[in-house]
């Protein structure tokens, strides 16, 4: 081989290894910028956790008007109460949450308080109300611990009351609190201060009974039925008829019926008292519905004209001493 096929063998040599040098160099460079492109991706999409417990509760306090049903100024949440008869309600929000590192993060809250007023527990509402009592506020913190303590007084049910233009409304809180009464003494109190808005009528089947006391001829005297039910025979029969506090019709009989049958308005009104021998019932029937109790004792009906509904139906037993209480099923 001659010297110059050799100077130029040698020179094609050079040129192949600069060139395996140059692609081992672009492929150690390309391999570099893929591990920090991987390794930005990685840290860029890595997900942070911080573990936390929290915990909150409400209390509230129900505020009392001036009533004769309560000796207290106020209820807490367990006891039932009746609506027209709340002032307004405390209620106290707290909250603690608690972080397992400290981290910066942004708040913000509101309390609502939202009113449901169902006829029974399966019913649809009959009104709701919604109210922002606090109103929405955004901070922010950096902290492993935040606690909140707020104090608010919410006034829905005196709203509630006061908009008693629209009586569906009244009429809802009353069967509320008349149905859910059994006794004798606390039930006349509270038809003595709704009966205004209402037709009342009272009747007497079999007789008036042996255990009427002072206490309860007053109360049931209160609510119009004016009678000497101390001492009058026991064998009396008895029908009073009450619009809206006007006296309609007030008539007791000894030892024979009493009957009414009147028009008020475009509705018709049937109320009957017999006595044991007299056939023994009662029947107090408003548009062709009939809705006295129909037992021993006295019956009272409480009737929203405007509405068309029965507000309350009861029977008390007044010849029992414990005043035994009977209601419709339909209440």
């Amino acid at each position: 081989m001659s010297e110059s096929t050799q100077y130029i063998a040698r020179k094609h040599q050079r040129k192949r290894r600069i060139h395996k040098i140059k692609l081992a160099v672009s492929s150690i460079i390309l391999m570099l910028i893929g591990s920090i492109l991987i390794a930005t991706n990685f840290m860029l999409n890595k997900n942070e956790y911080n573990g936390y417990k929290e915990k909150a509760n409400v209390n509230y306090k129900v505020n009392l008007k001036e009533n004769d049903f309560y000796s207290e100024n106020y209820l807490d949440e367990k006891s039932t109460v009746i609506a027209s008869l709340i002032k307004d309600i405390d209620v106290d929000f707290k909250y603690n949450m608690n972080l397992d590192q400290t981290q910066n993060y942004e708040y913000s809250y509101k309390i609502v308080a939202k009113t449901t007023v169902k006829e029974n527990s399966r019913s649809n509402s009959i009104y709701e109300t919604t109210d922002e009592l606090v109103s929405e506020y955004n901070q922010q913190a950096e902290n492993k611990k935040l606690e909140m303590q707020l104090s608010t007084l919410y006034r829905a049910f005196e709203l509630y009351i006061n908009e008693g233009s629209n009586q569906c409304r009244r009429s809802v809180l009353d069967i509320m609190q008349l149905s859910n009464e059994s006794n004798i003494y606390q039930y006349l109190k509270k038809v003595r201060q709704c009966k205004s808005e209402y037709l009342m009528i009272v009747t007497v089947r079999d007789n008036v009974g042996f255990y009427m006391n002072e206490e309860l001829q007053c109360l049931l005297n209160d609510i119009g039925c004016d009678l000497d039910w101390c001492n009058i025979p026991k064998h009396t029969s008895y029908v009073y008829i009450e619009d809206k506090g006007h006296v309609l019709f007030h008539e007791s009989n000894y030892d024979r019926e009493t009957v009414c049958n009147m028009q008020i308005e475009k509705m018709n009104l049937y109320a009957e008292s017999r006595l044991y021998l007299q056939g023994n019932r009662t029947k107090i029937i408003i548009n062709g519905i009939d809705y006295a109790v129909n037992e021993r004792g006295i019956n009272i009906v409480i009737y929203d004209k405007e509405n068309g509904k029965l507000i309350d139906s009861v029977c008390f037993d007044t010849h029992a001493q414990n005043f035994k209480s009977y209601r419709r099923g339909d209440v």
